[in-house]
């Protein structure tokens, strides 16, 4: 733990989808010179390509973010320490106050037979002196509605869990504001039918461990014809399953589906331009379905085994809520009864799904500057709009494009444009100061003048 004005904040990077979401975290306190951060990459059997996405975090925050071993990191103390997913706060002490930030939206999945957010395997300690004490000083949720049902669950998470909104939701909104630009950047005409396919990770996926589930229905995409344009949007696990070969291995496995105009969201790109050029989506149980459920749109629902979907989440009521394809053969014909039946009052509203929109940089600074016992300033960084999709090609590169970097930290440079140095640049006044957000239920005063 720091001595002195300043506070010592480290970044928990595991794996690359969670590291993303630390990353979003760690720019809303980046300008504030009172922060010494550091970031260190937890063990993972599903950390391939963390250290590119590391490595860029440091060289964007001109070396303020400095590295430091896990084995180092876990035997010091910190003011303020950042997860995005589970399984290593463990390691660290006792009284390091240390937030989970969930990566993804709706806590939908379950793990173990448990809720892999809330559940008691996962946010209650299960050992030790403080066994059934909550693991983090808080967790930060989207929703009320999902706030509420953690808490039937694990009444010991009720002063944890704040509801700060989402950056990322925030950022789809900005995006879906701008639908007609990034649909012509896209090269999807006015009068086409954009279909967009979202696949989480792993067998149960919409496209399997390997594509061998989806690419039947990819396919069938391809076969409706040019009033139709087909997206793809896959998790970044999908994507690095098979470390750096991952991409190479994907673009042949799409390859044959080249000539239809597939359009593939890369592996380190914002996929909120594509959700917002989407007019009706095929959805599995990835939180990014649930994401495009903010947009208030059709969807299509494939079969998902029932053990892996929490059935108290919004993604199981906007699955419940939209015609299921069990058969490729059969896209057609669901794409026009979902199209033309579709009922917004069927389907979890924005409300159910994320809260406070367009305002979670500044609640997510009140949460933090509280637990961190500093004022917070007097301006928020915004959230970071999505910048110009590049969808990932789907031929081998030529020659001369062979020539040019593609490595993951030319990718991560498209995801993740340089921001401005500390104190200069744009930045917005916030909507409500966070300080006069209520404070972290627990948690004594502020004194005055810190």
């Amino acid at each position: 733990m720091s001595t002195g004005g300043g506070r010592d904040v480290v970044l928990v990077a595991h794996p690359r989808l969670s590291t993303s979401y630390v990353r979003a975290h760690y720019e809303i306190l980046a300008a504030d010179e009172r922060l010494r951060f550091f970031i260190t990459q937890a063990p993972d059997g599903m950390n391939a390509g963390v250290q590119d996405a590391i490595d860029h975090l440091v060289a964007d925050s001109d070396h303020r973010v400095t590295p430091i071993p896990f084995e180092r990191a876990v035997r010091r103390d910190w003011d303020l320490a950042l997860f995005g997913t589970h399984g290593s706060r463990e390691r660290f002490g006792d009284d390091v106050p240390c937030i989970h930030i969930q990566h993804g939206i709706g806590a939908g999945k379950q793990v173990l037979d448990d809720d892999f957010t809330y559940g008691r395997l996962w946010a209650i300690r299960q050992d030790g002196p403080r066994m059934g004490e909550p693991l983090y000083a808080a967790m930060l949720e989207s929703s009320y509605t999902v706030r509420d049902r953690a808490v039937r669950r694990v009444p010991e998470l009720a002063d944890r869990i704040r509801v700060v909104g989402d950056v990322f939701a925030d950022r789809l909104l900005e995006a879906d504001s701008r639908r007609d630009e990034f649909r012509d950047l896209l090269g999807i005409r006015a009068e086409q039918t954009a279909v967009l396919f979202i696949s989480t990770w792993g067998d149960h996926g919409l496209m399997g461990g390997d594509g061998g589930a989806g690419l039947p229905r990819l396919r069938a995409a391809a076969a409706l014809g040019d009033r139709y344009a087909t997206l793809l949007s896959m998790h970044p696990h999908l994507w690095h399953a098979d470390g750096v070969d991952g991409p190479r291995l994907w673009r042949q496995r799409l390859n044959p589906l080249a000539d239809s105009g597939l359009i593939v969201c890369g592996p380190d790109e914002s996929w909120a331009p594509y959700l917002a050029a989407a007019d009706v989506a095929i959805i599995d149980h990835s939180s990014l379905c649930l994401y495009y459920g903010i947009l208030e749109r059709p969807s299509i629902a494939v079969p998902v085994q029932g053990d892996q979907i929490n059935p108290a989440a919004p993604i199981a009521a906007l699955r419940a809520a939209s015609p299921l394809l069990r058969d490729p053969a059969d896209l057609r014909a669901t794409l026009h009864t979902a199209l033309s039946t579709f009922d917004q009052r069927l389907v979890p509203g924005r409300d159910r799904i994320v809260a406070h929109p367009g305002a979670s940089a500044t609640r997510i600074a009140a949460v933090l500057y509280d637990i961190l016992s500093l004022d917070p300033p007097d301006q928020i960084a915004a959230v970071r709009a999505a910048g110009t999709p590049t969808p990932f090609p789907l031929r081998e590169p030529s020659a001369r494009a062979a020539s040019t970097p593609t490595s993951a930290a030319a990718a991560l440079a498209r995801a993740f444009p340089r921001r401005p140095s500390p104190g200069q640049g744009p930045v917005v006044e916030s909507p409500r100061h966070p300080s006069e957000l209520p404070p972290t239920p627990g948690r004594q005063p502020r004194p005055p003048g810190r």
